[in-house]
């Protein structure tokens, strides 16, 4: 519905960097002011959020069409609603291949 889309500002950099070994590192940041144009289905409020994201990237190939990542990053999201509040680090591994 409405209250799903929202106005957004923000900004967001990235940067990355290939090594002759053929891995890549990536690193990036994002801050974003969001504001929901109709009122949450749960709290009769329109929602506002303030978000700042911060990830580490890094992919290795292993063999043809197959590649290995690991990321870490951080997400701290507030909310003038409590449900959408989150402030946590995370840490993922993939496999990945690509045809």
């Amino acid at each position: 519905g409405l209250y799903q889309s929202r106005d957004l500002k923000g900004f967001a950099y990235n940067t990355g960097w290939q090594w002759s070994n053929g891995q890549t590192t990536s690193l990036g940041i994002s801050w974003q002011n969001r504001r929901h144009r109709a009122p949450d289905p749960l709290y009769d409020e329109r929602r506002q959020d303030k978000r700042f994201t911060a990830q580490v990237v890094q992919t290795a190939p292993l063999a043809k069409h197959w590649t290995v990542s690991g990321s870490a990053g951080y997400v701290h999201n507030d909310s003038n609603l409590g449900l959408y509040k989150v402030d946590k680090h995370y840490v993922r591994v993939g496999l990945h291949y690509q045809f």
